[in-house]
């Protein structure tokens, strides 16, 4: 997938290889309160789950994991390094993933996040996600205790026009 950007540089992705994991495992830790451990990334890999590296100029900067099932596709995980955030990036990979969706007939994208993740409950809101619902406690947080996740949603089928 390449993504359209400004004048600034292109957004691109690649599958994800196992010579991938040290560095999907160094993002992962870097950007999330209780992250994923290396067998839990090559689980994903192993059961076929859509996993990918983001690229900004060829360099990985995140990554990306999405499950299908029949119609419907789950976010799973999306990170960036923290020096790429809040740039556009995620928004530019989450319109490329939409799209590519709604070519393979997906009509339904979920996802979870946790509830304090301000910045990207808001991205989702302005890409057409709606709040679906809550899972109390599901996410562990950095001292031990639990927070509530966020259930948001996007019919995609309707954007196919």
């Amino acid at each position: 997938m390449v993504l359209p950007s400004d004048p600034a540089p292109i957004i691109q992705t690649r599958p994800m290889a196992v010579e991938d994991l040290d560095l999907v495992e160094a993002i992962e830790r870097e950007g999330q309160d209780a992250p994923w451990s290396r067998r839990i990334f090559r689980d994903c890999l192993d059961v076929g789950y859509d996993c990918r590296m983001i690229l900004r100029e060829r360099e990985p900067v995140g990554f990306v994991i999405v499950s299908r099932v029949l119609d419907e596709a789950h976010l799973l995980n999306i990170v960036l390094d923290g020096s790429w955030r809040g740039q556009g990036i995620a928004r530019g990979v989450l319109i490329g993933l939409q799209q590519e969706l709604i070519e393979l007939g997906m009509s339904l994208l979920y996802l979870e996040v946790r509830e304090s993740n301000t910045p990207a409950r808001r991205l989702y809101e302005r890409l057409g996600f709606g709040t679906s619902g809550f899972r109390e406690r599901y996410y562990r947080t950095r001292d031990g205790g639990r927070e509530d996740a966020v259930l948001m949603s996007k019919q995609l089928m309707a954007d196919h026009k």
